[in-house]
């Protein structure tokens, strides 16, 4: 795999929660009402998939092993919180 790719696997999380956010807000300028109802569900669906993603990620190369990792997860558990 290329060194490029790696970085990229890395990013995984991210890329899904920015697209979600990104759909989340065009259903919400919906003028159904059933479709802005919507948005909590599928914000929450987007984070447990970012949460898997981040869970099956390869280790970052910082000096704490798995810190970026655990910070990612933390990051999406308390956004599902609120």
């Amino acid at each position: 795999m290329s060194d490029m790719a790696a970085k990229i696997q890395t990013l995984w999380p991210e890329i899904v929660v920015t697209f979600v956010a990104f759909a989340v807000i065009l259903i919400g300028l919906s003028p159904v009402a059933a479709f802005r109802r919507a948005t909590y569900p599928i914000s929450v669906a987007g984070l447990v998939i970012a949460i898997f993603l981040a869970a099956a990620s390869p280790a970052m190369g910082l000096d704490q092993p798995g810190m970026a990792l655990y910070m990612k997860i933390a990051i999406a558990v308390v956004g599902l919180g609120l």
